[in-house]
């Protein structure tokens, strides 16, 4: 199963998604769009995702994800 959630950054300063548990964080400029694709084997439960000062901390409940940048794919971290 898979799941998209879409951000897009309408403030004024870069923000940071920080993608627990996998402790990645991406950083996106002001009017850029993150796309993270969500995927798990079996049912997909829905994400929750909390305000921060900086962004956002998101905890996507799945077995793996992909992350675009503004249509481009974004190297994580946690699958260097």
């Amino acid at each position: 199963m898979t799941g998209t959630y879409r951000f897009q950054n309408a403030g004024s300063d870069s923000m940071v998604v920080r993608i627990e548990m996998w402790c990645d964080e991406i950083c996106v400029p002001v009017g850029s769009v993150l796309v993270l694709t969500c995927q798990s084997p079996t049912t997909l439960h829905p994400a929750t995702i909390e305000r921060t000062a900086d962004g956002l901390v998101f905890w996507p409940e799945c077995a793996s994800y992909a992350a675009e940048l503004d249509g481009h794919p974004y190297p994580l971290p946690s699958q260097a």
